[in-house]
């Protein structure tokens, strides 16, 4: 009977050699790992800044429909309504700095909280009467 005692003919890979390749890719992988947590947050911070960008376009749009008389423009106007996770402001001023007194100031300003801060979207537009 002959046994073959020669190794260097072995062809694969020793537990050894697995175990650190197992472990440099354990290191690459923890190390992308905060940076896909930062991009999932700021995902989401992009996602409800165009919910809030929404938001204020259809409350833009609406008081841009209402007659140049309607009550909801009267100058010194300001009401705030919440509205799921955002809090909508709507503003309406004078337009300074003209000697016209039928051009008023629209501001609609949307706010909302993500981790502890609040972020905030804003839109102005002048209406003038006839």
């Amino acid at each position: 009977m002959i046994i073959n005692t020669n190794h260097s003919s072995c062809r694969g890979f020793s537990i050894v050699e697995l175990m650190v390749a197992l472990l440099l890719f354990m290191v690459a992988v923890l190390g992308l790992a905060p940076l896909l947590t930062s991009n999932m947050h700021a995902d989401a911070r992009n996602q409800l800044r165009a919910e809030a960008r929404d938001v204020a376009m259809e409350k833009m749009d609406w008081l841009q429909a209402l007659e140049f008389e309607d009550s909801e423009l009267d100058v010194g106007k300001s009401t705030k309504n919440p509205r799921g996770n955002f809090r909508v402001e709507t503003t309406v001023s004078a337009n300074t700095g003209t000697t016209s007194d039928k051009q008023k100031k629209i501001t609609v300003l949307v706010e909302w909280p993500y981790k502890g801060r609040t972020y905030n979207y804003q839109l102005v537009t002048v209406r003038t009467g006839k």
